[in-house]
């Protein structure tokens, strides 16, 4: 993989050496605020289109003449490899024709930014989800190198392929106050749509024969949460069940590594806790914390059922412990957290233990 010299930062036209990859279908309400977000920056903008069938093309024709139609196969890496090929700068920055790029973010695009020693930055997708807020750690912006790939149907990631380059190449992977405003909502009218997409993807993605362990069970997991958002409670359950079996003969290394897999001990807490079964709900969610037991969303969960045990003195305990975490920023930092979520809930839990023990 080539290095870049710092001197080639810059383009002639004084604009950062990136090209926005944007990805679009039926965006037309949405890509102009996309690009607008990123053209001042960005010396070259690509679209691929899987398929538009209102304006979003005539819109990206006001910005771009680099426009590229590409054949929908159930697969959302595929798609986004193909920006690898067609792009002429050294870095790329992932954005879907629904998303934009936040105010804030912007001042991170000067003349210092980009290191040649760092093989991407990871930044925050901002989304909202049932009336909520939350963060989701994403990587967006990445040197142009054939080494790495998305993977994934849906879901898509680099993740893998910027970890094992970091290790074996000794570059830096960046965490910066890069927010990308996610909107669902405004491209799905309903959540159901959205989950209900998924879940046809990966049933196709599923019947494929290459898929490795890691993939097939990852896919699986995803299959079960969409499952849960479409009502389908039962299979989902049930589905969650056999993910959680197959992670128990993982290596809790590399379960560590892969912070989906800590979905399945979330999952069946939050379902047991439901059936009042409260000491089903402290023993799953407690084999989690086994995986990650630097988890705040773990850690959350905890305190919950913790409380539902009335063992109150474990709950402060806990609770002291996702404070000092993020005090000494030593908690696991590849999941998706909304801070304030974890603060609000363990703390009003600690309250609750503090008052039952002073009773």
């Amino acid at each position: 993989m080539e290095i870049l010299d710092k001197k080639e930062i810059y383009s002639k036209e004084n604009k950062l050496n990136i090209t926005a990859c944007i990805l679009s279908h039926n965006d037309e309400n949405l890509i102009e605020n996309c690009i607008n977000s990123i053209k001042d920056f960005v010396r070259e903008i690509i679209i691929i289109d899987i398929g538009s069938t209102d304006s979003t093309l005539k819109i990206a024709q006001k910005y771009t003449n680099k426009i590229n139609k590409y054949k929908w196969n159930y697969d959302y890496s595929e798609v986004k490899n193909q920006f690898f090929k067609y792009s002429t700068s050294e870095w790329l920055l992932f954005l879907n024709a629904y998303e934009n790029l936040s105010d804030e973010s912007k001042s991170l695009f000067n003349s210092n930014f980009l290191n040649p020693k760092t093989i991407a930055y990871i930044g925050k997708d901002i989304q909202m989800f049932q009336d909520r807020e939350i963060e989701l750690l994403s990587c967006r912006l990445m040197q142009r190198t054939s080494e790495i790939k998305f993977k994934g149907p849906v879901f898509e990631s680099v993740n893998d392929d910027i970890q094992r380059i970091s290790k074996t190449k000794g570059m830096k992977i960046e965490f910066v106050n890069l927010f990308v405003n996610v909107n669902f909502y405004l491209k799905y009218s309903d959540d159901n749509d959205m989950y209900k997409e998924s879940l046809e993807i990966l049933k196709i993605a599923l019947n494929k024969k290459l898929l490795d362990r890691n993939q097939r069970l990852a896919y699986m997991i995803y299959q079960a949460i969409c499952l849960k958002y479409v009502g389908d409670t039962k299979d989902a359950e049930d589905l969650m069940f056999v993910c959680l079996d197959e992670i128990r003969r993982y290596n809790k290394k590399d379960v560590y590594n892969i912070p989906l897999f800590m979905q399945p001990f979330l999952f069946l807490g939050a379902k047991y806790s439901k059936e009042n079964k409260y000491k089903e709900a402290l023993a799953i969610v407690k084999e989690g914390l086994d995986f990650y037991p630097n988890s705040l969303t773990i850690l959350t969960r905890y305190c919950e059922v913790l409380y539902a045990n009335r063992m109150y003195n474990e709950v402060l305990e806990t609770y002291d412990k996702i404070i000092k975490l993020q005090r000494s920023d030593s908690y696991y930092v590849l999941e998706g957290l909304n801070f304030n979520m974890i603060n609000k809930i363990s703390q009003e839990f600690a309250k609750l233990a503090m008052n039952k023990l002073s009773y």
